[in-house]
């Protein structure tokens, strides 16, 4: 009998040891002394094992900032301490996350985050973020295209900050830092902005306008 977390390990083990993955799972389960059903019993394919990798990293991340928003961290901060702690944990791992990551230039389709994504979305939408102009489109009882909206922005938000990293080749990623701070601060800057509001207001009035004129 072996773990699922065993099987990842080992997995990570012989990828950075052999910089490519084993041909099959036969021969996977050859070289960790298993039968191939045990490989089964815990994952479908290679592809669903890298995922359990990544889903892990995510695991831990979020476990760091709940204990951070513990002692009282306000919106802005907790994400900023969730993605500071992911990419500290990537950074621990790099070799395996550019290994696992290698040939896939649409990160956020990449079968590999699949698991990560659906965590990721139901990280974002249990944060009570600033909806600034979509507040508006609330009213008007559009609450599913607005989550989809917030989840869907973060989620692509969260890939530039992982194609940035994987590109980055400053000392300590210190580029991709900054890059994180800047954008969480100017995303949330423009949420709460009430010129945003004003100018949905002169949108809605002007489509008005407009209608009643060809009507």
């Amino acid at each position: 009998m072996i773990s699922a977390t065993a099987l990842a390990e080992a997995y990570s083990d012989y990828l950075l040891e052999q910089g490519s993955a084993p041909k099959t799972v036969h021969a996977f389960a050859k070289i960790v002394e298993i039968e191939e059903a045990e490989f089964y019993r815990h994952f479908s394919s290679f592809a669903s094992l890298e995922a359990s990798i990544f889903q892990s990293f995510f695991d831990n991340a979020l476990s760091l900032t709940l204990k951070e928003k513990e002692a009282g961290l306000d919106l802005p901060n907790e994400l900023l301490s969730f993605y500071f702690s992911f990419f500290e944990i990537l950074k621990a791992n790099r070799s395996l996350v550019l290994l696992l990551l290698h040939q896939r230039p649409l990160l956020r389709n990449a079968a590999c985050l699949k698991a990560l994504r659906r965590s990721f979305l139901q990280y974002i939408d249990g944060l009570p973020l600033p909806m600034g102009v979509l507040g508006k489109l609330k009213e008007e009882r559009l609450e599913t295209i607005i989550q989809k909206g917030k989840g869907e922005g973060a989620w692509l938000q969260f890939m530039s900050f992982l194609d940035f990293w994987l590109q980055d080749d400053s000392p300590s990623f210190e580029k991709t830092d900054a890059f994180i701070e800047k954008s969480v601060q100017l995303g949330f800057r423009l949420m709460e902005n009430p010129l945003l509001d004003e100018l949905f207001d002169l949108g809605k009035f002007f489509v008005k306008e407009r209608l009643k004129l060809f009507s």
